[in-house]
């Protein structure tokens, strides 16, 4: 497992990480004129176009799993190491060249999913301590298909244009998010509120109003005491328009930087995980499960150097 880690960089396919993500859905219109959800690629923080290599098996510790769902976290499992030649990096740290994906499923149940010799695009998050990288989405791989890309989902595929992809990557870099947000501030969460919400059609959700206490500034007006409330829709089935894929759990005391928006509930993050950041020992965690690859630092230029805020 070692020498597969050095090779590089690891993706873990889990079953049942996709849980209700069903959230802030993202439809492109692809070359047959129908609509496909391409949240993926809006949620990634990773997203690389290669080719598969080769296939070997493996087994990894669940200890070094801890951002896996409890059910499986009981005991060590068998993997795929996928050899992967990455042409190019979409979004993300690394460089091109040979990556190793470490895929959470038996090598049988794997060679459909990455076909040897075949070209795809992967989505997925970052691990900096194995180096790590999983998805968590039936929909984070496209097939290429002459021109397009290709997703499976069950018997039915759906095919989307190069081009079309690259902008559902490009529409959610940072740039553009800090460009589109209203407000952009960092601080203290003094308050946690949840309620219960329902939907035209009787279905409900969980709603949290997280109380923020504001000390930085960075984009945008708060007017009198330096404190804001952030909306978020965390569980549950309603889901409206602008909800999103966001962090589900808030505790008194967390810091978070938040890029936002605001709609008749309040202050929201239009952009989900891309724009809302925990602050933990002067680095940012992406999605609730990983360091985010770009430091504080970075995001912080990032800001400073957006024309007009």
């Amino acid at each position: 497992m070692k020498s597969a880690m050095r090779q590089g960089l690891l993706i873990a396919v889990a079953a049942g990480l996709a849980g209700s993500c069903a959230t802030g859905v993202v439809l492109a219109t692809t070359s047959a004129g129908d609509t496909w959800d391409v949240s993926s690629l809006r949620d990634a923080d990773i997203v690389v176009r290669g080719t598969v290599a080769s296939i070997t098996e493996g087994t990894v510790r669940q200890a070094d799993f801890w951002m896996l769902p409890e059910s499986e976290m009981l005991r060590d499992k068998t993997v795929a190491y996928v050899t992967m030649h990455v042409n190019e990096v979409l979004r993300g740290p690394a460089q091109s060249g040979d990556w190793t994906l470490m895929v959470y499923n038996h090598p049988l149940e794997v060679d459909g999913f990455f076909p040897v010799g075949q070209e795809m695009v992967v989505c997925g998050f970052f691990h900096p301590r194995l180096r790590l990288y999983y998805q968590t989405a039936a929909k984070s791989r496209y097939l290429k298909t002459g021109s397009d890309w290709a997703s499976r989902d069950g018997d039915h595929t759906s095919t989307i244009s190069d081009s079309a992809m690259r902008a559902s990557v490009r529409q959610w870099e940072l740039a553009n998010v800090i460009e589109q947000a209203e407000l952009i501030v960092e601080g203290e969460v003094v308050a946690v509120e949840k309620s219960v919400i329902t939907g035209p059609d009787g279905a409900k959700a969980e709603l949290a109003k997280i109380s923020l206490r504001v000390d930085q500034l960075d984009k945008g007006r708060v007017v009198g005491i330096p404190r804001i409330d952030l909306v978020a829709i965390t569980r549950g089935r309603y889901s409206p328009e602008w909800r999103m894929p966001v962090p589900k759990n808030y505790v008194v005391g967390q810091r978070w930087l938040c890029m936002l928006k605001r709609n008749e509930h309040g202050w929201y993050s239009f952009a989900g995980v891309n724009g809302l950041f925990q602050v933990v020992d002067g680095g940012l965690i992406y999605a609730e499960r990983v360091t985010y690859w770009r430091t504080r630092s970075y995001v912080r230029e990032a800001i400073r150097l957006q024309p007009g805020r």
